[in-house]
């Protein structure tokens, strides 16, 4: 009977993977925020389970043409996944957006954050994103 059991649960686990592909996670910050300069700030955070995921990050600061915008993405508060930055070439809102597949083995709380060194402080949230997303992430499982 235990070898039944079994395997049961090892279809089981397979079918709940396989009716996981195509789950859409979206996170994203509720309010505007007020991000000092040279802080770190974490935007928001979501568990993506074990697969194959593409997640894109958005990340929107008012405009200041001084310092560097960085988005970074990692699986505990203070580790690193992914980061991306730029340097604002003008005074207008400043957007980043990026993208990355990852595979997870097990199920894992993934936090986005954010940090400015422009001088001065910047509204996040500011405006809207080119899908409506302000300052969040979306991770949808491929596989």
């Amino acid at each position: 009977m235990t070898g039944i059991l079994y395997i049961k649960k090892i279809l089981e686990k397979i079918l709940t993977r396989l009716t996981s592909i195509g789950t859409v996670v979206t996170t994203y910050m509720p309010n505007t925020l007020s991000a000092n300069d040279k802080t770190w700030y974490t935007i928001c955070e979501a568990e993506l389970s074990a697969g194959v995921w593409m997640i894109t990050c958005y990340l929107r600061w008012s405009g200041n043409v001084t310092g560097t915008r960085v988005g970074h993405i990692a699986s505990v508060d203070t580790g690193s996944y992914w980061n991306y930055s730029v340097a604002p070439n003008s005074n207008d809102t400043c957007q980043i957006e990026f993208t990355s597949i990852k595979t997870l083995n097990e199920d894992t709380t993934f936090y986005l954050r954010a940090y400015q060194n422009s001088g001065s402080t910047l509204t996040m949230g500011a405006g809207s994103s080119t899908d409506g997303t302000v300052n969040g992430f979306r991770a949808v499982k491929i596989k």
